[in-house]
């Protein structure tokens, strides 16, 4: 006998870089999320800092930064009925170091309402 698990909730990637752009466009990064929810939502993401050195007061540091987010569900279902969406990120970023952390992403899964993903945002 053989078989696959799956996570209810699940992510292409374990870590997310979000590379400087050029010019004056914002910064992005594009995963796939795969679930098995017909009708996925994202409420929220954002990118919490494991930087406590910003050079800004130190209470800024613990600030969320908070991620624009398109979700496309993909057209066709999997066997066993899972889905897959792309989840496009984008952020205007000021920073003048590069931001090592966590980008958070919020759902209406009610099994796991959050994935949680370490990655950086680069200088600009």
């Amino acid at each position: 006998m053989a078989g696959t698990i799956k996570e209810e909730l699940s992510a292409n990637k374990s870590y997310i870089t979000m590379k400087k752009p050029k010019g004056n466009n914002p910064w992005e990064h594009e995963l796939i999320l795969n679930t098995n929810k017909k009708d996925l939502k994202i409420n929220e993401v954002v990118f919490v800092t494991h930087d406590q050195s910003s050079g800004g007061p130190s209470w800024q540091s613990t600030l969320p930064i908070h991620l624009d987010n398109t979700l496309t569900k993909l057209e066709k279902e999997e066997d066993g009925g899972f889905f897959n969406y792309t989840l496009k990120l984008s952020v205007m970023f000021s920073g003048e170091n590069t931001t090592h952390g966590r980008f958070v992403i919020k759902t209406n899964h009610p099994k796991k309402p959050e994935i949680s993903i370490n990655g950086f945002i680069e200088a600009k």
